[in-house]
């Protein structure tokens, strides 16, 4: 994580993130997350975390989210310049067969 601090990206993608035997609230972990100058917007399982989670940098207004209550899909729409746009991550879970 801490050499996405570093690298001119701005946007990026979590998935299977829950917070293991809720060790950190998720205001604590978007407090960790603003050391690396990222904001974020996750689909919230419960108050002790979350399964996916979209990043991104500051200079970006966050306009609205969506998430679904499972944890598998969030949705941003974000502003910058007088340009809106979307961006989604899905967590795809394949089936064992």
């Amino acid at each position: 994580m801490h050499r996405l601090g570093h690298l001119s990206v701005d946007f990026v993608s979590l998935q299977e993130t829950r917070n293991v035997a809720g060790m950190l609230s998720l205001e604590e972990c978007s407090a960790w997350l603003s050391h690396f100058r990222f904001l974020s917007v996750a689909s919230v399982v419960s108050a002790l975390g979350c399964e996916t989670v979209l990043l991104y940098r500051p200079i970006y207004s966050l306009i609205k989210s969506l998430s679904d209550a499972d944890g598998r899909f969030v949705m941003g729409e974000f502003q910058r310049r007088g340009i809106t746009f979307r961006l989604a991550c899905l967590f795809f879970l394949a089936s064992k067969s």
